[in-house]
């Protein structure tokens, strides 16, 4: 119901007769404080596909708060900043994926592809030998 209610005052506001901040404001609703990081995720990708990026950012930035290991939300706002060409701080996001108890093999090999997409082969390889240098009980997996 939030979603379309958001989306009815988003095409007014299109049309010249309503307010952006009504439809935020609705939207925001889906992902209170205590919601949790799929919601807020989600949320985020609501805000981008209307180019709300300060709100898109934020909410971003908010489900990477609320789950820190997920390598596929810092994938997400990492690709966001490249398209507001905003490399470095992409690039800062992306090492936090390899940062800690988060440093195993898996995350280095994807941050290592993720770095190649983005044309940074230098760093990719850096990736690689960083993983390569692991033990091999870094790359099992628990599931």
């Amino acid at each position: 119901v939030l979603t379309r209610q958001g989306e009815a005052q988003w095409m007014s506001f299109k049309l010249g007769k309503g307010s952006k901040d009504a439809a935020v404001q609705t939207w925001a609703k889906l992902a209170p404080e205590g919601a949790d990081a799929n919601t807020v995720q989600a949320l985020a990708e609501i805000y981008r596909s209307r180019e709300l990026t300060e709100e898109a950012l934020q909410a971003y930035r908010r489900a990477l708060d609320l789950d820190p290991a997920a390598a596929d939300r810092r994938e997400r706002l990492a690709d966001f900043l490249l398209t507001l060409d905003r490399r470095e701080e992409a690039e800062s996001v992306l090492a936090g994926m390899v940062e800690g108890d988060r440093a195993n093999g898996e995350n280095f090999l994807r941050l290592a592809k993720i770095q190649r997409r983005m044309g940074n082969t230098a760093a990719a390889r850096e990736s690689l030998v960083a993983a390569k240098a692991l033990p091999e009980r870094a790359f099992d997996r628990t599931y």
